[in-house]
């Protein structure tokens, strides 16, 4: 008996604090919106960044008023990488308009329009419908499946091998964003190199605001895809977009 009301008291005051810190966070999104509000920017763009690091806030609100506080302040790099994790989260012509019109005004490489740039903006745009239109072939092929083995009926081959396309397509269409992603620089210049390490030769330099398509990683440094080539960097370098979600 004793040890259940400890235990009812230990998740009696789990879901108190809980209640605590969420109405703390509720508090300091309304302050950063009203320091936003009042043009108190570098205060406003703290607690923003803050609530962001602890995942407790409507990232869409932040990601906007950040970019647009980092593009007051002239940081143009950190206001395109703030506007590419809004493009995340909400993808839209607009706001892929917007980030290429500020790094062509900088001159930032890494943003023309190559063919896997459109491929990854239609992506992005046709997530939810391409993902519905998947499973709603998969569920008419298992139902179709389903329905013949219950009727002891035989299965036609062509049903079994599109339920097993479709499944690996589902798969592998959801874990492309997983498997691939973007990176801008935020230092002044690094230096690509030939292999991941320190002593590998040096392949080229990026200036910061440049943007990459990053194909994997091995241990602290980045594998980059740049024209045509792979090379390395390291992470620290990068602010990675939608990593932290």
């Amino acid at each position: 008996m004793q040890r259940h009301c400890i235990k009812f008291i230990c998740i009696f005051f789990g879901l108190f604090l809980q209640v605590i810190d969420s109405q703390a966070e509720v508090y300091l999104s309304q302050k950063a919106d009203s320091l936003f509000n009042e043009k108190k920017y570098k205060e406003a763009a703290t607690i923003f960044e803050q609530l962001l690091d602890n995942h407790s806030v409507n990232r869409q609100n932040a990601f906007l008023k950040l970019a647009f506080i980092s593009e007051q302040k002239g940081d143009f790099s950190k206001a395109i990488y703030f506007l590419s994790e809004y493009y995340e989260v909400n993808p839209s012509e607009a706001t892929f308009d917007k980030i290429n019109k500020i790094a062509s005004e900088n001159s930032f490489g890494g943003y023309a329009r190559s063919d896997l740039n459109f491929i990854l903006l239609l992506y992005h745009q046709y997530f939810i419908w391409t993902c519905l239109g998947l499973i709603a072939v998969v569920c008419y092929s298992f139902y179709t499946v389903f329905k013949k083995t219950i009727k002891k009926e035989a299965v036609a081959l062509r049903h079994k091998i599109t339920l097993v396309i479709f499944l690996i397509g589902i798969l592998g269409f959801v874990n492309i964003g997983r498997l691939y992603k973007q990176g801008i620089v935020k230092n002044e210049k690094i230096y690509l190199r030939t292999d991941s390490s320190a002593g590998a030769s040096v392949a080229g330099l990026l200036e910061k605001g440049s943007r990459v398509n990053i194909i994997g990683e091995k241990d602290v440094w980045l594998r980059l895809m740049l024209n045509g080539k792979v090379q390395f960097a390291k992470k620290s370098d990068f602010w990675i977009i939608g990593e932290n979600w």
